[in-house]
């Protein structure tokens, strides 16, 4: 998986490196628009991925690959709410890493391994920020998403 991911082209637009499916991420949180954001299908590989997950995720139409260097992390965030469905599920793969999950200032740390999902969905979805500590060794996510058809 890693060597298929690291074969593909990296967007360095952000202090990590990026890939982005189906749609652009707009991190500035602006809606989506089609026009603007939409770069086509799921390329195969993805779709076969997203398949394993559509118990959880019956539609994904989204997929965001994100590389962290050692050092590297990612703050506390919630996903863009009006664009995306109420089920992100992120894939860890490469280094272990620690995710932060917070609710009305209480953190629970989360050790995510290698190949280990993360399904966040209603009140983790929507009301638990979270976010990645600084990882010691490389680390990729999968984030996997559905775009709202009232957000384009």
């Amino acid at each position: 998986m890693l060597k298929k991911i690291d074969s593909q082209p990296w967007d360095n637009s952000l202090k990590r490196r990026t890939q982005h499916y189906g749609w652009q991420y707009r991190y500035n949180r602006l809606p989506l628009n089609k026009s603007r954001d939409y770069l086509g299908e799921l390329p195969l590989w993805l779709q076969k991925l997203s398949k394993c997950l559509s118990e959880w995720l019956p539609i994904c139409n989204q997929i965001i690959v994100n590389e962290y260097l050692k050092g590297q992390k990612i703050g506390k965030h919630i996903d863009h709410v009006s664009n995306f469905g109420s089920t992100i599920i992120t894939l860890s793969l490469g280094s272990p890493g620690i995710l932060v999950f917070t609710k009305d200032n209480h953190p629970i740390e989360v050790a995510v391994q290698p190949c280990c999902l993360a399904v966040m969905t209603d009140e983790a979805r929507y009301f638990w920020t979270h976010e990645l500590r600084p990882v010691k060794q490389r680390r990729i996510s999968i984030t996997f998403r559905q775009v709202k058809a009232d957000s384009h």
